[in-house]
C-alpha cells in the first residue's frame, strides 16, 4: 500500500572502482602522449613563436603608448 506524498527508494547502483582507476590511467596516458607530440611537432618552431610574441608585445606597447598620449 502507498502512502501519498511517499517515494520509494531508488535502488543505487554501485560505482565500479576498477573502471574509474582505469580510466584515470588511460587520461593520463593520452594527455602525456598529447603532450610529447605536441613538444615533438613544435620545437623546431619554438624559436619563431617566441620571436613572433615578442614582435607582438613591442607593437602592443607602441599601441599602448600612442593611445594614451592622444
Amino acid at each position: 500500500m502507498k502512502q501519498k506524498g511517499r517515494r520509494e527508494p531508488e535502488p543505487l547502483e554501485k560505482p565500479s572502482a576498477g573502471t574509474d582507476a582505469e580510466r584515470s590511467k588511460e587520461k593520463t596516458a593520452g594527455l602525456l602522449f598529447l603532450a610529447v607530440l605536441f613538444s615533438l611537432v613544435f620545437w623546431n618552431s619554438y624559436w619563431f613563436l617566441s620571436k613572433f610574441l615578442l614582435l607582438f608585445v613591442i607593437f602592443y606597447v607602441i599601441y599602448v603608448v600612442s593611445k594614451s598620449r592622444s
